[in-house]
């Protein structure tokens, strides 16, 4: 389970770590190890995602914000639309597209 660390209603920190400090002053090794009732009294919450549905080959989620509850941290996402990918013409393209304008204008000048 994944953990957010909660201070004056605000997320500060996403993931346990693994060598910690109490609110005592203690340090403690295996902190992510910890008992969830310890956790908690630390200023911890269990944290879920709020992930919606997406179709992944046309669209990606995006984080927006945490909802911090009593009890848990919900963190929030959004569907956003993948831009299409405009392609670049290769240096072999340009050339021959900056060839035929030029035959074009010689045309017209003659």
């Amino acid at each position: 389970m994944n953990y957010a660390k909660v201070e004056n209603g605000q997320v500060v920190r996403v993931g346990l770590p693994t060598t910690g400090i109490l609110q005592d002053g203690s340090t403690v090794a295996n902190y992510n190890l910890l008992d969830e009732s310890i956790l908690r009294s630390e200023g911890w919450r269990p944290l879920t995602e709020n992930k919606p549905e997406y179709n992944a080959e046309t669209e990606y989620l995006e984080f927006v914000d945490y909802t911090v509850g009593e009890y848990e941290v919900i963190a929030n996402y959004t569907v956003k639309q993948i831009e299409p990918v405009i392609p670049v013409p290769t240096l072999e393209e340009r050339l021959e597209s900056a060839e035929s304008a030029i035959l074009a204008l010689m045309e017209v000048l003659q």
